[in-house]
């Protein structure tokens, strides 16, 4: 089973400035990336439909930082995340089974 965790998962509306660091794991053994030109970051709403996709760097400890520049425009609210990556045997998905939540809360307006 493929698992997909996110460290400081909830932001304010607006904030261009954050990092989110998302894990990544396959049968319980941590995926080490090494560049992010085979992944994909996608955000979708509540229902289940791409809204963004994040753009992403890589850690010096293999994990994956994923800006939070492309939800500007997006209201407060829970969104679900999926980590896609291309491989040569195809694309795999993280999670396996359902996604992983950040959520967007209110700034003062």
């Amino acid at each position: 089973m493929n698992t997909l965790s996110i460290e400081y998962d909830t932001l304010k509306c607006g904030d261009t400035s954050h990092g989110f660091i998302l894990s990544a794991a396959q049968d319980g053994v941590t995926q080490t990336f090494t560049d992010t030109s085979q992944v994909v970051v996608k955000v979708g709403n509540s229902s289940l439909m791409q809204v963004a996709t994040l753009d992403t760097l890589v850690n010096e400890d293999g994990s994956l930082i994923a800006s939070s520049a492309n939800l500007s425009k997006l209201p407060a609210g829970q969104y679900s995340v999926e980590l896609w990556q291309t491989t040569d045997t195809g694309v795999v998905v993280y999670p396996s089974n359902g996604q992983a939540i950040i959520t967007l809360i209110p700034s003062i307006n």
